[in-house]
């Protein structure tokens, strides 16, 4: 029995190492073919050296936003009022880890490198308890290899948020409510979509309740995750004196307001085009088009196919990202809703479909990370 223990634990270890090297492995390599990319594509300037270009070309759009709050935080006033729908944690974290690296860029890369590292691997402990060792090894695959995932390179949000919803539910999952609710609570003070986990993981507490006995006090955790939501409100009505003065500041600096998710989808539908599609066709019709679509199919194949409390957590944020007159981002959105690359991971055992719709993930990526790295946009 010793020795079969000493066998298991030399297997666990082994297989923790492995997917750690998969996903450190992907990351350098992304990092060398943006260096790559990008120099096909446009000159260096100046004088940089590699690791100055590196940090160059990843410094791109919302970044900018989210240095400035961490540099001077809200302001009530000016251009930089429109910092307000940004949440605060992000930024936090950047301006804590800045004292060690001495630079915003650098420090918001390293934080959501780190964090998307962690959260990568939680994702695959998490599909690998609810589907299987074999399963959850696609599922990273398609995570790492999805034509937007190079965000969780890049000085955003999405890495950040990943390790946060990932590790929520996994510790629900565990029963381990106390880490559920504040990791949901951290989530919910990276993005808004954070606010989702609450219904999901209330649903996740009753149904282990019924079958587990769970303590009914343990609940309590979760009212953690709307509780940091009111704070970034309390944020809102502070500098505004209005609760929800995020939402006037989308739809007038970046012209989004509420409609229903089909308003969007059918406004994309028309800026595709068509065939054979321009370059606007395709990076802001086709792209977001099927991306949203992707979102739709999830969430209806998740309805019979994972546990509910998954399906409820993408009903929320799938509404959130697809009620808008405009859709912008959605490929990137698409990175919160991690267990759609759940279902991905069953598609794994079929190579006749699964290895063409790798290399034209890839192929998509390259084009994408390169305009995003060219500051061409790219979500």
């Amino acid at each position: 029995m010793r020795d079969l223990g000493r066998t298991i634990s030399r297997f666990v270890k082994w297989e923790q190492t492995e997917v750690l090297l998969m996903i450190v492995g992907v990351k350098i390599a992304l990092f060398a073919l943006s260096i790559i990319v990008a120099l096909l594509m446009a000159e260096a300037q100046g004088e940089e050296t590699v690791m100055q270009f590196l940090l160059i070309i990843w410094d791109r759009w919302d970044s900018a936003w989210y240095h400035g709050l961490a540099d001077t935080g809200y302001a009530a006033t000016g251009y930089a009022a429109n910092r307000i729908v940004f949440l605060p944690l992000y930024p936090i974290l950047i301006r804590i880890v800045k004292e060690i690296t001495g630079s915003f860029i650098s420090a918001s890369m390293s934080v959501s490198n780190i964090f998307s590292i962690v959260g990568l691997y939680l994702f695959y402990r998490l599909t690998r308890l609810e589907l299987g060792r074999q399963v959850a090894w696609y599922a990273l695959v398609a995570f790492l290899l999805f034509p937007s995932a190079y965000f969780f390179n890049a000085a955003y949000t999405e890495g950040v948020f990943l390790c946060l919803a990932v590790g929520a539910f996994y510790c629900a999952r565990k029963g381990w409510w106390w880490g559920a609710g504040v990791l949901g609570s951290l989530a919910a003070f990276t993005k808004i979509l954070g606010l989702f986990l609450f219904p999901a993981l209330l649903l996740e507490f009753f149904l282990q309740r019924k079958d587990n006995h769970q303590k009914r006090f343990q609940v309590v955790w979760l009212s953690l995750i709307p509780g940091s939501f009111l704070v970034y409100l309390l944020y809102n009505y502070q500098l505004f004196g209005d609760w929800l003065a995020f939402m006037n500041v989308v739809g007038g600096n970046w012209q989004k307001s509420f409609s229903w998710p089909w308003v969007g989808l059918a406004e994309r539908w028309r800026v595709m085009g068509s065939f054979p599609f321009s370059k606007s066709g395709v990076m802001t019709g086709l792209a977001e088009w099927l991306a949203g679509m992707g979102l739709l199919v999830g969430l209806v194949v998740s309805f019979f196919r994972l546990r509910t409390s998954y399906f409820v957590y993408l009903l929320g944020i799938s509404f959130i990202i697809l009620s808008t007159t405009k859709l912008e981002s959605t490929p990137r959105y698409v990175l919160t809703a991690f267990p759609i690359f759940m279902l991905l991971g069953k598609v794994g055992k079929y190579r006749w479909l699964a290895v063409p719709l790798t290399l034209l993930s890839v192929g998509c990526m390259a084009l994408f990370m390169g305009y995003f790295n060219q500051s061409w946009g790219a979500y």
